[in-house]
């Protein structure tokens, strides 16, 4: 008997998209981390979630963030920016982190990271365009913390 395959991110939510089933070639699950995001994020304003677990300091693996709810069934992701900022009151561009190639799965788009500074929390500032031509900015929050 054969079961459908969904992607899960280490928190156990599903990462899959309803509309065409599963997103992507399963990878190595165990440090992926993957937020959802959400439907409004305007400049300046509250980010979409915080990935967890915390980043460990010089720690290499990907981070997602899952469109499926922002971008319509039918519409897909052309193309993907990322990159980090300190979470601080007054945010700014941080050299702390290596951004590999962002990668589209469906309406996931992923980057491989590497780097970091125990104590420090970083805004991931990703701008998702999709094949409509709208631009979708959205924020998530890294904290790099020591493992317990």
């Amino acid at each position: 008997m054969s079961y459908p395959q969904l992607l899960v991110d280490p928190d156990g939510r599903r990462v899959g998209d309803g509309a065409t089933g599963t997103i992507g070639t399963p990878g190595s699950m165990p440090g992926r981390r993957v937020v959802w995001a959400q439907l409004t994020n305007e400049p300046g304003g509250s980010p979409t979630r915080r990935y967890v677990p915390s980043w460990a300091p010089n720690e290499a693996d990907a981070v997602g963030l899952n469109m499926a709810q922002v971008i319509p069934n039918g519409v897909g992701v052309s193309t993907v920016s990322l990159t980090i900022w300190t979470n601080t009151a007054t945010p700014t561009l941080t050299a702390d982190f290596v951004i590999g190639i962002p990668s589209i799965e469906g309406r996931v788009v992923y980057a491989t990271l590497s780097g970091g500074v125990v104590g420090r929390d970083y805004q991931l500032r990703w701008v998702v365009t999709d094949t409509l031509s709208n631009v979708w900015p959205r924020t998530a929050l890294l904290l790099c913390s020591t493992p317990s």
